[in-house]
């Protein structure tokens, strides 16, 4: 069976879901427009001072009928001399618009232009004019309450039949002239925005709350248009570019209106992430859950997915009044935060409502039963200040909008068939500020068996300074620096469940949480052994760890000489793990009296190096300013010996690193591509140039160790940024190898920067370890 992450059912609360507002769409993006787009630094010839159209004639936005009799001015329709004009589909404009790559939130709704526009030379970018008609139904319903889901970049006036009812990122005071610059012009191009037209004159609309953070209004509503009559309408939008030498344009535009004839209330459960077998590689993971549907009005049998547009789940359905299954959906769709699904009646797409799905994000790893298993949240977690990197398995806050403690709970993680379990992390607070901010909180505990009133706290050893079961002021960060608290309990064997819960309250953009390095895994030593009859034979039993081999023991009669000194019996040494537990059957001895005893030891490494032989696969080299070199010897400088033996590898062995420096030194190639977790360790000698010891706490000089694919020499994950300081003595260093380098064949870059101000003697490494369960 395929691991997977499941959420609970009653722990999620999704069935409150407002029904979206099922609209008639009568424009859609790839409408068809009449535009008129001026190639040079001036309106076409003949167009007058200020408008595409000689001054007292019809202007270009009113509706058809005007237009067509009166209107003078430059042609909609066909090229003339300084401009480029035509019939064509939307969306329109040129250069590159942030939204067809990379869609907040995606999948995008479009991905090409519809009609590419000739930029006209930088510097003579001002405006695009476009215009098209759509066709209200006489079909007896009411199409009120018009949306308009746009992005214009950079901004722009939109008429409504000749009048003026939306202002898109331009000033108060400004009038729809040609040099008219558009302003504010943030976020134009990366999110669909929606303007609402019912909206009382004067209102802000066109936000997006589809994203988190949502993003404000940038239009303002200039005329109210409450309902759209029957008929046909002219739409004319004049498209304003923020300066002169804008690199972009672009119009997409789409127009909704009226309510549909029933009304679907969603509800969802059972949200459930698989991890395709590889609990270490999130990016193949899938999303299923369940959704059941209650309409109201008119519908038909049956529902299905109709969108977002480029989405997987488009076409999956089922019954009204039923749990229907949903499954298989990539975990890419869901833009690092949720996925918004259209549900639309199979035979009337314009009743549909929408739902959000919040898929487990990964914060764990269960070794307990000897491979790797990712543990997820549980419940939705929707803009809640906490910053998840599924890959890393980290949460971080920073400036989280204080309030209340925002929440997450793991997964539910089984015990039953464990004995002892060791559970440990890290909190690491980050604080470059001056002061405290004593608003700021955490929290952690673990829930065992499900018993919520007596949960397991895990930051006690901490709490030093106000005995309350909470972390604030100083005990987070009493001066400013990187502080790291550990978070760990030893779950006894009666245990048969597990959950982790992470709080915390930060509105200090000068004070970050790290919450990484969460693990759930057999402690050492302390193995269950037995020995049975059966028959002619001894059946052992014994709990095995997948980073351990097993040398079964034995002697006739036990002397002082210690149990490892006895021989292996029969062959039975360097036993493979089968975690969670083995089993070994032998043939009964014919001793009257005989004594076993289990030996573990650890898999040897599959990487040491300790750098007696030269540099081997080791290479080294500089991206900066000469004087700065790993170099491989006897250390003069800095540490004076090696941590064993003679050799190191230093920067610089004989003086201090130079100015300007930005040296590395990259390990041979290490296999990890079957690797369920890795461990790096390493002694290290650092004597680096310290921070700014004040605000903002500048780091000069710093090392950097990041994992790279052997192969491409791609950066695959970041261990340690910012090593700066002095040590005493060598330090052992160790880190568990991010999720993000294990299947692949990597290599280890030790990376040491320096500016022009001062020189130290730097980094120095020596005996270094890379193990494999």
């Amino acid at each position: 069976m395929k691991p997977s992450l499941s959420l609970l059912t009653a722990s999620l609360v999704l069935a409150a879901l407002s029904p979206l507002q099922a609209q008639t769409t009568l424009i859609d993006w790839s409408h068809l427009w009449n535009y008129m787009h001026p190639t040079t630094g001036a309106l076409p010839a003949g167009s007058g001072l200020t408008e595409p159209h000689p001054i007292g004639s019809a202007p270009w936005y009113a509706d058809q009928a005007t237009f067509d009799a009166n209107y003078t001015g430059p042609s909609f329709s066909i090229t003339a001399v300084d401009s480029e004009a035509g019939l064509n589909a939307g969306p329109l404009g040129y250069g590159t618009a942030t939204y067809m790559g990379t869609p907040l939130p995606p999948p995008a709704e479009f991905i090409t232009h519809g009609t590419l526009l000739v930029p006209s030379a930088e510097g003579n970018r001002y405006s695009a004019y476009f215009r098209t008609t759509f066709t209200v139904p006489d079909d007896g319903n009411v199409y009120d309450e018009p949306v308009i889901r746009y992005i214009l970049d950079d901004g722009g006036f939109i008429y409504l039949d000749g009048v003026l009812v939306l202002r898109v990122n331009i000033n108060p005071g400004i009038n729809d002239v040609y040099f008219a610059p558009a302003a504010n012009t943030a976020s134009t191009e990366t999110h669909i925005r929606t303007g609402q037209l019912s909206l009382a004159r004067g209102s802000l609309t066109g936000g997006n709350t589809e994203v988190a953070s949502a993003i404000a209004g940038n239009a303002t509503v200039v005329q109210q248009v409450a309902s759209l009559a029957p008929g046909i309408h002219t739409l004319a939008v004049a498209l304003h570019n923020k300066d002169a030498s804008s690199s972009d344009l672009l119009m997409a535009l789409q127009l909704q209106a009226g309510h549909p004839n029933c009304l679907l209330v969603a509800t969802v459960s059972d949200v459930n992430r698989d991890t395709n077998g590889t609990a270490n590689d999130p990016l193949d993971d899938t999303v299923d859950f369940n959704v059941r549907i209650v309409p109201t009005g008119s519908f038909s049998a049956s529902w299905e997915i109709s969108g977002p547009v480029g989405s997987s789940a488009i076409g999956q359905g089922g019954a009204y009044d039923s749990e229907v299954s949903i499954s298989g959906i990539p975990i890419a769709e869901f833009g690092g935060e949720d996925l918004a699904l259209i549900l639309a009646d199979s035979a009337d797409p314009f009743c549909n409502t929408e739902i959000k799905i919040f898929p487990p994000r990964i914060i764990a790893t269960d070794q307990s039963a000897g491979t790797a298993v990712a543990v997820g949240t549980t419940g939705p977690i929707p803009n809640i200040d906490w910053v998840f990197d599924d890959t890393a398995r980290t949460m971080v806050m920073n400036n989280g909008a204080g309030g209340a403690r925002k929440i997450v709970t793991s997964s539910v993680v089984d015990l039953s068939a464990r004995r002892e379990v060791l559970f440990t992390g890290v909190l690491q607070i980050d604080d470059t500020s001056s002061g405290n901010e004593l608003a700021d909180s955490f929290v952690a505990y673990l829930i065992i068996d499900g018993d919520t009133l007596n949960p397991i706290n895990l930051i006690t050893p901490h709490d030093t300074l106000v005995a309350d079961g909470v972390l604030s002021d100083d005990e987070l960060a009493p001066t400013p620096g990187t502080f790291v608290r550990d978070l760990s309990y030893e779950i006894p064997a009666s245990a048969s469940s597990v959950q982790i819960v992470i709080e915390g309250i930060n509105n200090s953009a000068s004070e970050t949480f790290t919450v990484r390095d969460l693990l759930f895994f057999r402690p050492p030593g302390g193995l269950f052994f037995e020995v049975a009859g059966s028959g002619t034979d001894l059946v052992f039993t014994w709990d095995s760890m997948n980073d351990s081999l097993y040398n079964l023991r034995s002697v006739t009669a036990p002397s002082t000489a210690p149990p490892a000194t006895w021989l292996i019996w029969d062959g039975h040494g360097e036993i493979p793990a089968t975690p969670p537990s083995n089993s070994l059957t032998i043939p009964r001895p014919a001793d009257a009296e005989r004594y076993f005893v289990l030996e573990s030891i650890p898999i040897p490494p599959i990487f040491e190096e300790d750098f007696e032989s030269g540099p081997g696969l080791w290479t080294t080299g500089s991206d900066g300013a000469a004087g700065t070199a790993w170099e491989l010897g006897v250390p003069v400088n800095g540490p004076g010996t090696a941590n064993s033996l003679v050799n190191c590898f230093g920067t610089n062995l004989t003086a201090d690193y130079d100015f300007d420096g930005n040296a590395w030194l990259r390990s041979p190639p290490i296999d990890l591509t079957t690797a369920p977790s890795a461990t790096l360790s390493y002694q290290h000698y650092t004597d680096i140039e310290p921070p700014e010891s004040i605000a903002p706490f500048t780091v000069f000089d710093f090392g950097r160790l990041s994992v790279l694919d052997a192969d491409s020499g791609l950066e695959l994950a970041v261990i340690q940024t910012d090593l700066t300081g002095f040590s005493l003595l060598w330090e052992k260093v160790t880190w568990a190898v991010p999720a993000a380098a294990l299947g692949h064949v990597v290599r280890f870059e030790f990376r040491l920067q320096s500016d022009d101000v001062a020189n130290y003697p730097g980094w120095y490494l020596d005996d270094v370890l890379v193990t494999v369960p």
